[in-house]
């Protein structure tokens, strides 16, 4: 088997003009995937940075609903204990009328 610089004519003959073609064709194509690729990155990055900013977003919202809860929590809290009382006071209201009536079956 000899080299292929030994054997000329299995190479095919180009003129120079055809390999500047190619040449620019390929350079051309090139280029393009190159500037395919900023494109392509450009878009990620400002995907990304979308993402980030709707993660910030999402964080800022689950901080104030996990703040709203805790209100909600409070006021629940609160309303129970003020209903509780209420029931308190009509037992102690009802004790009272009762009491009262009573006294006033003993005047009659």
């Amino acid at each position: 088997i000899s080299n292929v610089s030994d054997s000329p004519q299995l190479l095919p003959i180009w003129s120079n003009e055809l390999l500047q073609r190619y040449v620019n064709d390929f350079s051309d194509h090139l280029l393009n995937l190159q500037a395919d690729a900023k494109h392509f990155f450009a878009k990620e990055h400002d995907m990304l940075s979308d993402l980030a900013r709707i993660k910030a977003i999402l964080e800022d919202v689950n901080k104030k609903c996990a703040k709203q809860k805790s209100i909600l929590k409070s006021r629940h809290t609160q309303i129970v204990d003020q209903k509780n009382k209420i029931a308190e006071l009509q037992s102690e209201l009802d004790l009272v009328n009762s009491e009262r009536e009573q006294l006033r079956q003993e005047q009659m």
